[in-house]
């Protein structure tokens, strides 16, 4: 398999910036407070929304709500679901999957914004999409995750019409299983797998394409965390316990052309990379300039259990069953 990404020898990063001590982050806003977790997040130009529950093993009905961004009293969208997650605001309508149970069926439903109507998409979907998160391209949503009509280990990506469509439409099948840990940059999705558990293995498929064709792929030695955003790729990789590096390539714009460029900066544990305009979070503690790579260290008060949503207005952070915002340094 051939490695599609060349790394280039640049100075070290600042050591300047290891000896600062941390600053303290602006204290963060309580938007919204629910009964249970908080399982998934996504926020528009007007509202900020959730899915809540399970709160444990004997309790698995859910809600859909949404608070607006400016304050106000929480509204139920959707209410009795069962594990309700992978939430997706798109531009006239709300997604979600209902996950379902050993007894109860999942099902995909979206919910027009305008008008609150309610449709399943999707009933009882394959294992693939109850795995995946949910993305919108071009009218269409796209779905990842396992293989579930193959009796062998392998990942599939579907293509689904948000219309009202009764089956999820099979577009590219991979070698491998692809992880949730998927990244779009403009028509290009990047799709990732640890066969080995120690390499990251992604692959990119064109969404641009009606065949959804998938391109080759290549090996992020030692990847962790991965991200793609406006053309390049980030990825952490821990080639110690205690120590993370920050790599980064740009992406280049043929299938089949090498990835050109990288730097990495060498800290402690970081996580995934967060995009945030021309800066990547690691756990609201780090944040890094993308050109440079130079980082900034803070002292959060927040431990976010799921991947914030980032907002002109700083940082939305899911912390267990509450939800805040927080404002840039």
């Amino acid at each position: 398999m051939p490695r599609a990404w060349l790394a280039l020898a640049l100075p070290p990063m600042l050591a300047a910036c290891a000896e600062e001590a941390p600053r303290p982050l602006p204290p963060p806003v309580l938007v919204a407070e629910a009964p249970t977790w908080v399982t998934s997040l996504a926020v528009d130009d007007d509202f900020v929304y959730w899915t809540d529950g399970p709160g444990g093993e004997a309790q698995r009905i859910g809600r859909v709500m949404r608070v607006p961004r400016a304050g106000g009293v929480p509204e139920v969208l959707a209410d009795h679901r069962f594990n309700p997650g992978s939430l997706l605001a798109g531009a006239d309508t709300l997604y979600w999957l209902d996950y379902g149970d050993l007894v109860s069926p999942g099902a995909l439903f979206a919910r027009d914004k305008a008008n609150g109507t309610i449709t399943p998409l999707v009933d009882d979907p394959p294992a693939s999409i109850r795995l995946a998160p949910l993305l919108e391209y071009d009218g269409k949503l796209i779905a990842l995750g396992d293989d579930a009509e193959r009796q062998v280990t392998a990942g599939r990506l579907f293509r689904l019409d948000p219309r009202g469509a009764t089956a999820a439409e099979a577009t590219v099948r991979f070698p491998v299983p692809v992880e949730v840990l998927a990244s779009r940059s403009g028509p290009s999705l990047y799709l990732v797998a640890a066969p080995d558990c120690s390499d990251l293995r992604v692959f990119r498929a064109d969404l641009s394409s009606e065949v959804t064709a998938a391109a080759d792929d290549f090996v992020l030695e030692r990847g962790e965390g991965f991200v793609a955003d406006r053309g390049e790729l980030f990825w952490t990789a821990r080639p110690y316990v205690d120590r993370s590096e920050l790599h980064h390539v740009a992406v280049s714009g043929a299938p089949g052309e090498p990835l050109l460029g990288s730097y990495a900066l060498d800290e402690g544990v970081l996580g995934a990379p967060l995009p945030d305009g021309d800066a990547l979070w690691f756990s609201l503690s780090v944040r890094v300039d993308r050109q440079s790579g130079a980082a900034e260290r803070f002292t959060p008060s927040l431990a976010p259990t799921l991947a914030p949503v980032v907002r002109p207005e700083g940082l939305y952070v899911a912390v267990e069953n509450r939800i805040y915002l927080q404002p840039r340094p």
